[in-house]
């Protein structure tokens, strides 16, 4: 019987899809699975010669920056006794990559036994995360920049979230003044039939390109315009990218 309880612990503790260390009632690695010398790049018998809090160890915190020892899960739970959850890390590896992490560690009950660890592969959550953090800092350089004047209204009530420089340039109003208000309400649209056909092509099509309007500014003056509009989902929110060509000059 104790035969059969340890060869089904030791085809659990080598077949589960996480990473598992455990260490000594001193905190020095005994054991390590399979997965756990994966995704560190560090065999068994390299494990075994770290202790939890060791200096080989090199691990960032969620921003990128040094985490110190007393930070990692295992070290806070062996210090406290207490289990320790979801703590995300980067364990760099010997080969340079950082494989990302989302911790687990608890303290271990059998004798001279110190903590069990848990950890599974976050990395390809992460690169994600910080390829949408590189994607919005694009969006923003250019929407700030860009010389067309660029809105953004919520689509169920024309309300203003955001514009850019350009706009406040062309319109005449401030920034202040815009946003929490509508294009409607500001009077920006010189016939609102022209802001009611506007949203219904929008909705229906979820694009308008090249709409003809007359627009007025804060000084009264009113300027023909193309109106290039686009449903996008800014924020959780279903919203309208306005871009707005002034064709004055050329009408």
């Amino acid at each position: 019987k104790v035969r059969i309880a340890f060869t089904k612990y030791k085809t659990l503790f080598d077949n589960i899809p996480i990473g598992i260390s455990i260490s000594d009632s001193s905190g020095r690695v005994i054991e390590t699975n399979s997965i756990a010398e994966e995704l560190l790049g560090i065999s068994d018998e390299e494990h075994q010669k770290r202790k939890i809090n060791d200096e080989q160890w090199q691990i960032f915190r969620s921003d990128g920056t040094p985490m110190p020892t007393e930070e990692y899960a295992s070290v806070r739970a062996f210090n406290t006794g207490k289990k320790v959850g979801n703590v995300e890390m980067g364990i760099l590896k010997p080969d340079h990559d950082i494989t990302w992490v989302n911790v687990t560690a608890a303290p271990f009950t059998l004798e001279d036994h110190g903590v069990i660890v848990a950890f599974n592969d976050i990395t390809a959550r992460k690169e994600t995360e910080k390829k949408l953090i590189e994607s919005e800092k694009r969006f923003a350089n250019i929407f700030h920049d860009s010389p067309i004047p660029i809105v953004i209204t919520r689509l169920k009530d024309g309300e203003i979230i955001l514009t850019n420089p350009s706009v406040t340039k062309f319109l005449g109003y401030t920034h202040e003044e815009l946003i929490g208000n509508t294009t409607l309400t500001m009077g920006i649209w010189a016939d609102t039939s022209d802001r009611r056909e506007f949203i219904e092509k929008i909705q229906s099509q979820s694009r308008v390109y090249d709409m003809e309007a007359v627009l007025t500014m804060k000084s009264g003056e009113k300027r023909h315009a193309l109106m290039w509009g686009e449903l996008i989902e800014y924020y959780g929110e279903e919203c309208i990218l306005l871009e707005i060509i002034d064709i004055h000059e050329k009408k």
